[in-house]
């Protein structure tokens, strides 16, 4: 097992990507973090998929 940055499973991701902080971005920021995550978590559901099927 690897230890991965959760946005390295979003491929529109560049690399070494984190995700930010959304406190001080107000509701826009949450969204934006909302949508990196959303990206990030299909990339992981897909990912596991692969390693179990």
């Amino acid at each position: 097992m690897e230890v991965r940055l959760f946005r390295s499973f979003d491929p529109a991701a560049p690399t070494g990507a984190e995700v930010p902080d959304p406190y001080y971005g107000g509701d826009e920021g949450f969204e934006d973090v909302l949508a990196l995550v959303e990206a990030a978590a299909e990339g992981v559901a897909g990912h596991i998929a692969d390693e179990i099927g």
